[in-house]
This record gives structure tokens, C-alpha cells and sequence, in this order.
């Protein structure tokens, strides 16, 4: 299954491409949001996973085999809640040079955020059009002047209402000049805003439905005694995070015929040096989310393979 979770913290689904590797020992066995979902599944069930998804392996062949104590299997297929969306929008912020020369200030801007099937701002286009239309508001106002965007202001001359009036059209949304650099050229300092709203569960059971029909073909294909799927959620769906921090679980989700039992884990790097999931949810129809400890998948790990990657042999 391909995911892309942000070494940050955020997220990152984008091809198999481990992360980065920041603890010592077990950690090597367990890097990238795959493995550390079978190893997470297999400290909860005293269990031992085997990598079925290798290089040769026929198509349809899910992720890993889950090796119980009675001998039963576990397939496990993981993926991810992950918003492509958010995902290029950032991409896009993080690859460009935000230096200004032509800026007096260093600016604090907040962009329209992407969300799952809508586009956020044209990063590039705000880019290469916004620091002139920031250098007239300067003009005009010297110092530092607060948010000149996301509200109403003093009187203006008909020059700053143009820019202000581009500005939005580019996408911003809030922008204040914050202060002068101490040297090198000004810089954009660049973030997102979204739409709010109440924390609402039941985004958790339509994310994890629609990954359910997804991977439900893969997991059937399997002769295995039980089908699990395993779903990160991450910082790029706001409602799915907001949900599993504020521990707002919804009722039972909806499951297709075929799947067992659903965890979904709030992938958090940097939270604790024995797991990458902050939260985890356990869900096995029809029984409601069980909100579980994470376990220590770090030491399990470390006492079950006794090796490194002896898991994807």
C-alpha cells in the first residue's frame, strides 16, 4: 500500500520510501508507517509479522501476515487517511524560495488550505505575484501595520485596495509584516487556514469506509483466519485529527463483509521513542472504537526479531 507520512509529524503517504531513522536499536526494524503498523499490531496480539507485499510478490499480495500464538494468521493490509491535496499544496510551499529582496519587512501570511478533493492556493502563482503587491502596502505604511488581509482596516488609497483586493485574489487569506530582518533579504513566512468547525467522530467512520472499500479486494484474496486494515490518520485531515486527539469516537463505522477488525492509528513523530501512533483505536464490528494503550513497539520489536529487518524476509 503506498503511504506518504511527513517525517515532521505530519503526514507523508508518497511511495515506499522509508523515513528517516531517528532512534537507535529496534528502530531500524520498524521505519516507515507499514512496518510500524504491523509491528504496532503485532505488540498488541503478542504476535510475530512477516512482510507478504516484497519485491516479486505477485499483485493483490497484502502488506503483512500477523503470526498469532495459537498458530492462527492475521492479514494486514495498512494504509492511510492521508489528503493528496494537502500533501502537493505543501510540497509546493516547502520547495520554493519565500527570500524577497524587494520587501522592507519579513511577512507572516496564511494561505487558503487545501482539503480532501479541493485545491488550496496556486503556490507558485501567490509566489511570483505577491511580493510587489506586499512592497505597495509597505510603501504606504512604513512600520509595522498588522493584518492588512483578514479584516477591515483604516482608510485606504485606491493603489492599497487593489493590491489588497490581487492579494486575496491569489489566495491569502491574512498576511502581517512582522518585522525587519536582522540581515539577508526580507522573507515570507507561509502557513495555511481552513474552514473550522465542531469536532465531529463520524469523519473517522466515512474516511475509514472509504479506505475499508479500497482494500477490501486485497484482503479477500487472502486464506488467512482473520482480515485486519490498518489506517493512519495524520495532520493532513484536520477533522480525523481533531477527533483522535480530543478522543471524540464516533459510534461503530460501517465495515464491508470481508474485514474483521480496523485500527487506526494518529501517526505523531517525535510524540514518545517507542511509537509512532499518539493515539490508536481498535474497532471489531459490531462492538464500538475502543481507544487503546499504544503499546512499546520499540522494545517489542527489539525482543522479537533479534535481528535487523528479520520482518521483511
Amino acid at each position: 500500500m503506498i503511504l506518504v507520512l511527513r517525517p515532521s509529524g505530519g503526514s507523508e503517504l508518497e511511495g515506499r520510501k522509508p523515513l528517516p531513522i531517528t532512534v537507535v536499536g529496534a528502530a531500524r526494524w520498524v521505519e516507515g508507517p507499514e512496518r510500524e503498523a504491523a509491528w504496532t499490531v503485532a505488540a498488541m496480539l503478542s504476535a510475530r509479522p512477516e512482510r507478504r507485499d516484497k519485491q516479486g510478490a505477485p499483485p493483490m499480495t497484502h502488506d503483512f501476515d500477523i503470526h498469532l500464538p495459537d498458530g492462527r494468521t492475521v492479514a494486514l493490509e495498512v494504509t492511510s487517511l492521508t489528503v493528496p491535496e494537502v500533501v502537493e499544496m505543501w510540497d509546493a510551499i516547502e520547495s520554493l524560495d519565500w527570500a524577497c529582496p524587494e520587501l522592507t519587512f519579513n511577512w507572516s501570511i496564511s494561505l487558503q488550505a487545501a482539503t480532501r478533493g479541493q485545491a488550496g492556493t496556486r503556490v507558485r502563482r501567490f509566489r511570483a505575484k505577491a511580493p510587489p503587491l506586499l512592497a505597495i502596502l509597505e510603501r504606504h505604511n512604513g512600520g509595522p501595520f498588522g493584518d492588512v488581509l483578514g479584516g477591515q482596516g483604516p482608510e485606504r488609497s485606491e493603489e492599497e485596495r487593489r493590491a489588497i483586493d490581487e492579494l486575496r485574489r491569489l489566495g491569502a487569506r491574512s498576511g502581517s509584516p512582522v518585522h525587519q530582518p536582522a540581515s539577508g533579504p526580507a522573507l515570507l513566512v507561509v502557513g495555511t487556514v481552513g474552514p473550522g468547525g465542531t469536532v465531529d467522530g463520524s469523519v473517522v467512520n466515512q474516511g475509514v469506509w472509504a479506505a475499508a472499500r479500497s482494500n477490501l479486494a486485497k484482503l479477500l484474496a487472502t486464506q488467512a483466519e482473520e482480515r485486519h486494515l490498518f489506517v493512519w490518520a495524520d495532520s493532513t485531515d484536520p477533522g480525523a485529527l481533531v477527533a483522535m486527539a480530543s478522543f471524540a469516537r464516533p459510534a461503530a463505522p460501517r465495515l464491508p463483509d470481508g474485514i474483521d477488525t480496523v485500527w487506526l492509528g494518529l501517526w505523531q513523530r517525535n510524540v514518545n521513542l517507542q511509537s509512532y501512533a499518539s493515539t490508536l483505536w481498535r474497532v471489531t464490528p459490531p462492538g464500538a472504537w475502543e481507544n487503546l494503550h499504544v503499546p512499546l513497539v520499540r522494545d517489542y520489536a527489539q525482543a522479537v526479531v533479534g535481528g535487523p529487518a528479520a520482518v521483511d524476509r
